[in-house]
């Protein structure tokens, strides 16, 4: 991981924070899990394919949607 998707990610776990209240469990149990939405893979395997950009712009799209 890159200084771009290290940083990527760390707004990506400040956006789930806030969403999630500050509930780190969440926040984790979200990473972890498959979503359909993502193709069917988890969250932390999209960082690992080096697609961290990619699930930035999905987690600000979603979240903007539900403002």
């Amino acid at each position: 991981m890159n200084s771009l998707e290290k940083t990527q990610f760390v707004k990506i776990t400040y956006l789930l924070l806030s969403f999630f209240n500050n509930d780190l469990n969440q926040v984790l149990l979200w990473l972890e899990t498959k979503n359909p939405m993502l193709g069917g893979v988890s969250p932390f395997y999209m960082c690992d394919l080096g697609r961290t950009g990619k699930l930035l712009k999905f987690v600000e799209h979603t979240l903007a949607e539900n403002k």
